[in-house]
C-alpha cells in the first residue's frame, strides 16, 4: 500500500531509489559492454587462427608426394578437426554470449534510460505546476482553473511515466540475472572447462603418433 501512495506522491525519498537503481544498471552496462569488447577481440583473432590453419591443412594436399606421406596426412586431418571444432567454439561464443549481452544493452538497458528521461522530465513538470498552483491560490486569480487543469495532466503524466520507468528496472534486474548467469554457465562449461572436442582430438592424436 506504501508503495502505490508513493507512486501517486511521487516523493523524493522514492524518485531518489529508481534513480539509484538505475545508476546500477549503467555501471552494469559499462561492464557488459567491456567484456562484449573482449570476447569480441577474443573470437575475432579465434577465427583468424582458424582461417590459419585452414589454408596450412590445405597446402598439404597441394603437392602430391605430401599426400602419399601418411604423417603429413595424418597432421593434415588434425588440423582440418581442430579448425572445425575451434570455428565452433569462436561461432558459438558470438551466438552465446556476444549477441545476447549486445542485445541487451542495446534493448532493455537502452528503453530504461529512455523512460529514466520521460520520467524525470514529467516529474520535474508536475512540481513545477504544483508550486505555479500554489502561488496562485494565494493570489486568488482566475487563471487558477486552468492551472488545476494542467496540475492534474501533468500529475497523471507523471505517474505514468514513472510507473513505466519502475518497470522498466524491474525487467531489467530480472533480465540481467538470466543474461549474466547463461553467459557464466556457458564459459565454466565451454571454457574455463575446455572444449571436450578438442580436447578428444589432441588426446586421439597424441596416442596415434606418439605412443611408445
Amino acid at each position: 500500500m506504501e508503495d502505490q501512495v508513493d507512486f501517486l506522491n511521487l516523493p523524493p525519498l522514492h524518485t531518489n531509489s529508481l534513480t539509484n537503481r538505475l545508476n546500477l544498471i549503467l555501471q552494469l552496462k559499462e561492464h557488459i559492454n567491456y567484456t562484449t569488447e573482449t570476447f569480441e577481440q577474443y573470437s575475432d583473432v579465434g577465427l583468424n587462427l582458424c582461417k590459419c590453419m585452414e589454408k596450412l591443412s590445405g597446402s598439404f594436399t597441394c603437392y602430391q608426394e605430401f599426400q602419399s606421406d601418411p604423417t603429413l596426412r595424418s597432421i593434415s586431418n588434425l588440423l582440418d578437426s581442430f579448425q572445425s571444432t575451434l570455428k565452433n567454439h569462436y561461432l558459438q561464443i558470438e551466438d552465446l554470449i556476444i549477441k545476447p549481452l549486445i542485445k541487451f544493452v542495446k534493448t532493455d538497458i537502452r528503453e530504461a534510460e529512455e523512460k529514466a528521461k520521460r520520467a524525470n522530465q514529467n516529474v520535474d513538470n508536475y512540481f513545477r505546476n504544483v508550486e505555479n498552483y500554489v502561488a496562485l491560490k494565494k493570489k486568488n486569480t482566475n487563471e487558477l482553473q486552468e492551472i488545476e487543469g494542467r496540475l492534474m495532466a501533468s500529475h497523471w503524466q507523471a505517474v505514468e511515466s514513472d510507473f513505466s520507468f519502475h518497470r522498466a528496472l524491474d525487467l531489467v534486474e530480472r533480465k540481467k540475472l538470466i543474461e549474466i548467469t547463461a553467459t557464466v554457465c556457458f564459459l565454466e562449461s565451454a571454457v574455463l572447462n575446455g572444449n571436450p572436442k578438442i580436447l578428444k582430438i589432441i588426446i586421439l592424436y597424441q596416442k596415434k603418433n606418439f605412443s611408445s
